[in-house]
């Protein structure tokens, strides 16, 4: 798909605008084992930086990870997270059907 992609760019803006390109060998682009681990350490660093962040803050401005996950695990009761999934995907899909049409509106 990137080397599609590639092509296509190089096509309508010409070389210049996706700069030297050469043939990759396959599986360049997408390497599964290094995305895990890449996602991995990003998620250890946000960890990380949350807690730094909740040192310095202080609780009452920055809760830290371990407070928050035992705060929302005790709250969670079941069919709780579909009802308010549900509703705010309502609130898009109505927000997002009234900014059309008053958009379709002013525009005309």
């Amino acid at each position: 798909m990137a080397r599609a992609l590639y092509g296509v760019l190089a096509e309508v803006g010409g070389p210049s605008s996706v700069g030297p390109g050469r043939e990759l060998d396959r599986g360049t682009f997408y390497r599964p084992e290094v995305d895990v681990a890449l996602r991995l350490i990003s998620l250890a660093l946000m960890l990380a930086a949350w807690s730094i962040g909740a040192q310095l803050a202080g609780p009452r401005m920055l809760p830290d990870p371990q407070s928050s996950h035992s705060w929302s695990s005790a709250r969670r009761s079941p069919g709780a997270l579909a009802f308010n999934l549900g509703t705010t995907l309502l609130r898009v899909a109505v927000s997002f059907t009234l900014a059309m049409a008053l958009g379709s509106v002013i525009a005309s």
